[in-house]
């Protein structure tokens, strides 16, 4: 009795769901292009040379390509392809654009897992910088030599774990094989396409194997690390700040503190504000993501959780968007950078002086 209510409300919930899917795509698609155009500014400025380099913004350099590149990606997604919710069922009439149509997929999943991994690096490396604030051996850990490092490291350590998803799937010119079953809301599964994807050989009988590790490490990485990493930074960065401002008359005098951005809180309104995003969208991700992959194909549980992960990337490309919105929190020189490039002067007031004989 309880599993046929349980079933019923996931019925009807999905219904719903089904109903707002067609105006979820556009919505999300809007929301890229205006995650974009912020990304894109918020690069821009963050490039310009009154911007001090350090360790910590060139992080932030980083995480701004990703996002771009990853709302280039939703765009493309939108405008190119037939099926927006399953990557195996591509189906195209030109070679070139089964690369392309496989690419984009390939770079969302890549440039999410880089920027997940680049938001850990920025909350360590202030951690880092607050926790040794009064020695003069922080100066390193500001340097953008430490930055470009741990940005390189992140790129060629994803593309590694990427490459198992790239080399696991092949594109096949009119297959005898019909499409797989979720592909039917949106294709004809029936109809033979002169162009589409499917799995190579070797993982194929070993059970999928190869797939499925990809997934795992991809669920690992991307989501469930950094959803634990996060709040553990940002308790030990919260209580580092505590215990300065119960010493600040002495952060005050030290130098080399007023030389490592450590009197402004740069990137800690930024952390707290992944903390939170990573909870409200990564976690909740990859836990879907993880359920699929133990859970029967022809299970209806799957279009369920399918339409649930349409939904948290809509709310991830949010956080996106809000992302530039919150660096105008960070020192006077980014507010200030930011005003010369659009040309926003300051009101300005002139005291007159009467001369008097």
């Amino acid at each position: 009795m309880n599993s046929e209510i349980h079933f019923n409300f996931i019925q009807k919930f999905q219904n719903v769901l089904n109903l707002l899917e067609k105006y979820a795509f556009l919505v999300q698609f809007i929301l890229a292009i205006i995650s974009f155009i912020l990304n894109l500014l918020h690069f821009v400025i963050i490039t310009r040379k009154s911007i001090r380099i350090s360790s910590i913004n060139c992080l932030m350099v980083g995480v701004t390509v990703c996002d771009i590149c990853r709302m280039l990606t939703t765009i493309y997604r939108y405008l190119e392809l037939e099926d927006l919710e399953y990557p195996e069922c591509i189906t195209v009439s030109s070679y070139i654009k089964a690369y392309l149509d496989i690419t984009s997929w390939w770079l969302q999943d890549y440039f999410r897992r880089c920027s997940s991994w680049l938001d850990i690096f920025i909350a360590n490396v202030r951690y880092i910088i607050m926790r040794k604030v009064s020695g003069a051996r922080n100066s390193k850990t500001a340097q953008s030599k430490l930055g470009f490092i741990l940005m390189t490291l992140v790129f060629c350590t994803s593309n590694l774990i990427q490459s198992m998803c790239l080399y696991s799937i092949q594109i096949v010119e009119k297959r005898d094989i019909f499409l797989f079953s979720n592909c039917a809301e949106h294709q004809d599964i029936n109809k033979v396409y002169k162009y589409t994807i499917n799995l190579r050989p070797i993982p194929t009988d070993n059970k999928m194997l190869l797939i499925r590790t990809y997934i795992f490490l991809d669920v690992i990485f991307s989501h469930f690390l950094p959803s634990q990493a996060f709040p553990i930074l940002t308790v030990l960065l919260l209580r580092k700040i505590q215990k300065m401002e119960k010493s600040r008359p002495v952060v005050r005098n030290n130098r080399v503190a007023e030389n490592n951005e450590d009197k402004h809180p740069l990137s800690t309104n930024l952390i707290i504000f992944l903390t939170i995003s990573s909870f409200l969208a990564d976690a909740p991700l990859g836990c879907i993501v993880m359920i699929k992959l133990f859970i029967p194909s022809g299970n209806r549980r799957i279009r369920f959780l399918t339409d649930l992960i349409v939904y948290l990337n809509i709310l991830s490309t949010i956080i996106i968007m809000f992302r530039p919105i919150l660096c105008f929190s960070m020192p006077r020189q980014y507010r200030n950078t930011a005003k010369k490039f659009f040309r926003v002067k300051n009101a300005t007031y002139i005291n007159v002086v009467p001369i008097t004989k």
